[in-house]
């Protein structure tokens, strides 16, 4: 590649990247159409889901908070939204906000831009681990907003229903985030949205049960890696007895 190829690619990059800064900033009408769009969904999910919210006492009303959940349906994100007392916040790749108008958007449902290594390979700057670092970066920032942030980590969505290993690199964040960690359990979405598969009409009960948040100190106190360990236990357990209870 020329320098003046060089140069222009550069240009390209630069004007599709995405102010990570704006779009965290809450705009006043965002709060609103989170409200609105939590309350219809939420009824929506009441009629066909037949959702069942057990433990919503056991989340902290105040200050930063890693929201922690099994993975097995693209229903993971909504559900727990509108099962929260809380406005929680989701993450998103950052390619979505190049667009202002649906960036806004998406940022007042909840969602704020996360910049993945493989969303930076070719960009100035980028190649693996830069964006994961970003991605961290900017949930950090969230976190010390005071906000709960959702995060999965399994890393993507169950093909099975059966909960996968959590990805020890979960470990970074958990470290730096101090705050408080609530563990999540969702039963019964995969039967309603299996991954690959359509929505089903009639699918059994969904269950979200909210543990006993977990202070920072006392989840690293044995490390990160038997941090990720016991969350994942936590869950696992919480799993086994929303289904013991069916």
């Amino acid at each position: 590649m020329s320098a003046r190829d060089g140069t222009v690619a550069a240009a390209r990059a630069g004007s599709r990247a995405v102010d990570t800064e704006a779009a965290l900033r809450d705009r006043w009408w965002q709060p609103a159409l989170y409200f609105v769009a939590k309350n219809t969904v939420k009824a929506l999910f009441k009629v066909w889901l037949r959702t069942k919210v057990v433990g919503k006492p056991n989340v902290p009303m105040r200050g930063g908070l890693l929201v922690v959940s099994n993975h097995a349906s693209y229903l993971d994100p909504p559900l727990i939204g509108v099962s929260m007392p809380r406005r929680v916040w989701f993450m998103a790749r950052s390619t979505l906000f190049r667009n202002k108008a649906f960036g806004a958007l998406i940022a007042g449902l909840g969602s704020f831009p996360v910049e993945r290594a493989i969303d930076k390979v070719g960009e100035p700057g980028g190649g693996h681990g830069s964006g994961d670092i970003r991605a961290i970066r900017t949930v950090l920032a969230q976190l010390e907003r005071g906000h709960p942030v959702l995060l999965f980590p399994e890393g993507a969505r169950s093909p099975s229903g059966e909960m996968q290993p959590f990805q020890r690199g979960v470990a970074v964040l958990l470290k730096r985030s101090k705050c408080p960690v609530l563990p999540v359990a969702v039963s019964g979405v995969f039967e309603a949205w299996p991954r690959g598969k359509k929505p089903r009409l009639f699918p059994r009960r969904v269950v979200v049960r909210f543990g006993e948040a977990i202070p920072h100190d006392d989840l690293l106190k044995e490390g990160g890696e038997a941090a990720v360990k016991r969350l994942e236990d936590v869950i696992g357990g919480m799993l086994a007895e929303i289904e013991r209870g069916r």
